[in-house]
């Protein structure tokens, strides 16, 4: 059974929108879309550093 729900943040979350984006990829259903670690590892999430 696979469920194609969108995953939506709520308004309230105060997350960064590159870290909702990571989360979003990480969470990807399909491994033809899923991104590899090293691709991960390249996100601005995680290579931007904070101000």
């Amino acid at each position: 059974m696979q469920v194609e729900d969108e995953i939506k943040f709520s308004k309230a979350t105060k997350v960064s929108d590159d870290a909702k984006d990571f989360i979003l990829i990480c969470l990807e259903k399909d491994p033809r879309d899923r991104f590899t670690i090293a691709e991960l590892l390249e996100h601005p999430f995680l290579t931007q550093q904070e101000n």
